[in-house]
């Protein structure tokens, strides 16, 4: 086997595994910016001190349901139904998700 096979096998590995985690690091990026329209209300990283519920850290499946009553109309509120209305299920779903995965401490 010439001495450039074991390098080729190596590189093609790291190929593969390269797209994969580029792939997951520009989904989470794409979803955070999306989440990132929370903050005026909800804080850094959804992270509030005022009278607005913080996001992070709780239940992605309860965020995801008051989400979608919101942009349902079944759940009344102020601004959330408008807010809600721009996102398809799918990233409703990710950024609540996005939201659950965050500390409810630190940096702001």
């Amino acid at each position: 086997m010439p001495r450039s096979a074991p390098c080729a096998a190596l590189a093609s590995a790291l190929a593969l595994a390269m797209p994969l985690s580029t792939a997951q690091a520009q989904e989470d990026l794409a979803v955070a910016i999306k989440a990132s329209s929370c903050n005026a209300c909800h804080g850094p990283g959804g992270r509030s001190e005022a009278g607005i519920p913080p996001l992070a850290g709780r239940n992605a499946d309860e965020m995801f349901r008051a989400m979608t009553d919101f942009k349902s109309g079944t759940r009344a509120a102020y601004v959330m139904h408008h807010h809600t209305r721009g996102y398809s299920e799918d990233e409703l779903r990710a950024i609540a998700a996005w939201f659950s995965r965050q500390p409810t401490q630190g940096k702001r």
